[in-house]
């Protein structure tokens, strides 16, 4: 399942659930972490001097990687504020550490045989449950985006639907006013044309 070599540890890599592993001795294993993490910057200086206590106690330290998301948002979530999650994983496996290095944009873990295989496993579940969660969220927000904008275009239709009948009330009122306006004015000139005045009426009968 594993393939086992003694080659320089910088060439490992990984490739589905098939993990390429190196070991190295203690000098060489301490080396390598120094340069990765250029020089155990960021790390509690009580758990280098323990870290670098149980490698020399070692015969052989072993190395492997897992590959790490592309979205930062999510190494962000696996790594934890300060360290933590890598830490408690650190722990919870029995490994020596584990490190996120940017350009290769990898998870580099060293630590006893059993103990890594057991944390490479683990560690490439763990950024699994991540990736499918942060995946869950987005779908999430965008579906409160689509309902927002469908709510505010319904909104939208209500109120141009409610203008539109202020409008037509308006137009029907004022041709009312017209048309009564125009009646009015009807009749007033069928009064004169066909009132006549008292005058102009005797003036006829004589």
């Amino acid at each position: 399942m594993h393939n086992i070599n003694n080659t320089n540890m910088n060439n490992t890599n990984i490739n589905n659930n098939r993990f390429t592993i190196t070991c190295n001795d203690a000098f060489n294993t301490l080396r390598h972490i120094y340069d990765i993490t250029n020089n155990c910057s960021g790390i509690n200086i009580n758990y280098i001097a323990q870290m670098a206590e149980t490698i020399h106690k070692r015969k052989n330290t072993w190395f492997g990687s897992v590959e790490s998301p592309m979205d930062i948002i999510i190494i962000k979530q696996i790594i934890g504020k300060n360290g933590f999650h890598l830490k408690k994983f650190t722990s919870k496996y029995g490994v020596d550490l584990i490190w996120h290095d940017r350009v290769a944009n990898i998870f580099m873990v060293w630590g006893n045989k059993p103990c890594l295989i057991g944390a490479l496993y683990a560690l490439q579940r763990q950024i699994k449950r991540f990736v499918l969660k942060h995946e869950k969220d987005m779908e999430e927000l965008a579906n409160m985006t689509s309902n927002m904008t469908t709510l505010q275009v319904n909104e939208l239709n209500v109120n141009e639907l409610n203008v539109n009948e202020l409008n037509v009330n308006e137009l029907n009122v004022n041709e009312l006013n017209v048309n009564d306006a125009s009646s009015n004015l009807s009749r007033l000139r069928e009064e004169e044309e066909y009132d006549e005045p008292a005058s102009k009426r005797m003036k006829t009968n004589l």
